[in-house]
Order: structure tokens, then sequence, then C-alpha cells
């Protein structure tokens, strides 16, 4: 989400191959994060609605708050719902 106008038309480009350049050293430390979990717990049979819910609720909260940005919600239950069309929150206006 951006101000284009503010830009000069090159600065998306200088962005994008600075942060490609980043990008492989800012992902050792969430690898390493990652081998440090142990164990992953997949939400149990017949409760992934009952956690997506959580999910939800717990964005809404916080986008009340003030901790979450309502625009950048929006963009990301969009990207939500394109992966997993079938989650119920692609078919409310909760968020």
């Amino acid at each position: 989400v951006a101000h284009f106008h503010k830009f000069t038309p090159e600065f998306g480009q200088q962005s994008r191959s600075y942060f490609a350049n980043l990008f492989d050293t800012l992902q050792k430390p969430i690898d390493a994060a990652e081998q440090e979990i142990l164990y992953f717990f997949p939400a149990p049979d017949g409760e992934y609605d009952n956690y997506q819910a959580l999910l939800t609720d717990a964005r809404m909260s916080m986008t009340a708050e003030g901790i979450y940005d309502p625009k950048m919600i929006s963009i990301l239950k969009k990207v939500r719902c394109k992966h997993e069309p079938n989650n119920s929150e692609c078919s409310n206006d909760k968020e």
C-alpha cells in the first residue's frame, strides 16, 4: 500500500532489487528460528473452522485496537481467499 505519486518511476525497481539482494541474509534468521521448532501441531480434525474463526476474531480485535491497518487486513484476506477459497471467512464480510 503506497502513495505512488510520491515516488520516482525508478523507485519500484530499485526497491525490488535492493530487497532481492538482501533476501538470503534476511532468510537466515528465519531458517534458524524454524529449526528450533520441535513440533508443529495442526488444528485437530473437525476443529479447523473453529481455529479459523479464532484467528479472524483476533485480527478483527487487533484492527479495532489500531494494531493492524484495515486496508492491509483487506489485502491479506484477498490473498488467503485466493489460496483457500473454501475458508468460511471468504463467504462473509466480518473482516
